[in-house]
């Protein structure tokens, strides 16, 4: 019984694993080298399982740091698919914000749960998409085909 009662609180309200879902994306943007997204990645992270838990009111704090996040992503952003997840999510947010605003709080809580799936997909991707193209440009710089060493620059 207990079991089941936590089991139903949890599934009430599916921002609670959302917003820790959000927790995948440090390890992976660290372990790529993409060290300038965790300034935004950090306080996001756990601006959104503060708020989204209900540990502590910071809904303003939350939406501001989200803000950041989301431009400075866009800003660094290499590839389309990346691109759309990130485009989706002030989309998915104003229909979120409308349906709370009708008391829909359900569907408005599932709804604002896909923002935190999307962040989390396109991060992914654009960090396999940058560990990729580092890779690339270490292979080609050892092989010295892409950086031109001094011997042929002198001859």
């Amino acid at each position: 019984i207990i079991i089941m009662n936590n089991l139903s609180y949890l599934l009430e309200n599916p921002l609670y694993f959302s917003s820790i879902s959000l927790l995948v994306n440090i390890p992976y943007t660290f372990y790529v080298g993409n060290y300038h997204l965790l300034l935004t990645e950090i306080p996001i992270c756990a601006c959104s399982i503060i708020y989204h838990n209900k540990i502590y009111h910071i809904r303003k704090i939350d939406i501001f740091v989200g803000q950041l996040a989301y431009w400075q992503h866009m800003y660094y952003c290499n590839n389309r698919i990346s691109r759309i997840c990130w485009l989706l999510c002030p989309i998915i947010y104003s229909i979120s914000s409308i349906l709370n605003y009708k008391k829909y709080i359900r569907i408005s809580n599932f709804i604002h749960s896909l923002i935190h799936y999307f962040l989390t997909l396109g991060t992914i991707y654009y960090n396999y998409c940058s560990q990729n193209s580092l890779t690339v440009f270490k292979i080609l710089s050892e092989r010295n085909t892409f950086i031109p060493n001094n011997n042929v620059l002198n001859k």
